[in-house]
């Protein structure tokens, strides 16, 4: 385990030294010697932002990195070992969808400085439209398609209850949906600000989840972590992030974010019922089978509801033009 770690710690610093080396060829101003210093005032800004910055990540290490210790102390290793097959199925989908948001944290940063808040908000509208979409139909996929895949990968005792994994999913759902106006917070270098906030989340997080898990085991821990997060849904984006960037009332964001946890909350009722009414024999083939309805059923309910809007509309022009490029292309 160490040469593992001693690994990794070697390869990050080849990383940064072939960066640093591609950084100067192409950039050869990077070189320049007697560059002027920096004012004093963006100097202490940047200092104030760090200093923020700092508050975050160590508060965010607790929140996200101590469920495994509780779930180990209060609900046993056995426990741990369950879960920890699920925690490994959903963090390698969200790592393909926090990529994509990292990715686009730079554009953003451009879009904050040279346009106004109505362009802002439209490119908002639409990231944050994709990821409710896709956190549905994650949600929603693993929690029907779990129990056969599960089955065939290592056995049904190695499943959960129905009733834990829809809150590790919850937990999931919510987490996924603030990323969106994290980019953004991000972006804007809003780290000061809110910089107490994150201490409060991780210690209401700590408390809530340790009673909760007393309780409710398993699915209390995830609970706390659920509790401990609205704390940042209620009150730092609507009034640190939203209002600001937006320029919009605070009650717009309210309505968006429990219209769509309803949505979600349908998708999965949906969902569900109609895999239960669909079942066969064969666990590959309804592995399959649960997928297809899974992903049916919330591309159909969001198109239903959201089809007039411009930010679909945006996404099935852009599948449209997609599918004309691929399909000229294959006829010439």
């Amino acid at each position: 385990y160490y040469l593992y770690l001693l690994i990794q710690i070697i390869f990050v610093i080849l990383n940064n030294l072939l960066i640093t080396n591609i950084a100067y060829r192409l950039y050869p101003y990077l070189h320049i010697k007697g560059v002027e210093n920096i004012s004093k005032e963006l100097l202490f800004d940047i200092k104030k932002k760090i200093r923020g910055l700092i508050f975050h990540k160590v508060a965010s290490f607790i929140v996200l990195g101590t469920d495994n210790i509780l779930i180990s102390k209060l609900c046993g290793l056995i426990t741990v070992g369950l879960y920890s097959n699920y925690y490994m199925i959903i963090t390698n989908i969200n790592q393909i969808i926090n990529q994509a948001l990292s990715s686009i944290t730079a554009s953003i940063g451009n879009l904050l400085v040279t346009s106004n808040k109505e362009q802002t908000l439209v490119v908002y509208k639409k990231i944050s439209l994709l990821q409710y979409i896709v956190s549905s139909i994650v949600g929603v996929c693993i929690f029907n398609v779990s129990v056969p895949f599960i089955s065939i990968w290592l056995g049904r005792e190695y499943l959960l209850s129905n009733e834990v994994l829809f809150i590790i999913l919850l937990n999931n759902y919510v987490q996924n949906n603030r990323r969106v106006l994290a980019t953004f917070k991000d972006a804007a270098g809003i780290f000061h600000e809110d910089r107490f906030i994150p201490i409060i989340e991780s210690i209401i997080n700590l408390i809530a989840s340790i009673l909760l898990g007393m309780k409710f085991g398993l699915a209390g821990i995830f609970m706390g972590t659920i509790i401990s997060t609205m704390i940042v849904y209620l009150y730092t984006y609507p009034f640190i992030v939203y209002k600001p960037l937006f320029e919009k009332n605070i009650w717009n964001y309210y309505k968006e974010v429990i219209t769509h946890l309803i949505l979600y909350l349908i998708c999965f009722a949906c969902s569900y019922l109609l895999c239960q009414a669909l079942q066969v024999n064969s666990l590959l083939l309804q592995l399959v089978i649960n997928i297809i309805v899974c992903m049916g059923t919330c591309f159909g309910i969001y198109y239903v509801v959201f089809r007039n809007t411009m930010e679909f509309q945006f996404y099935v022009d852009l599948l449209k033009k997609g599918f004309n490029k691929v399909f000229i292309r294959k006829k010439h």
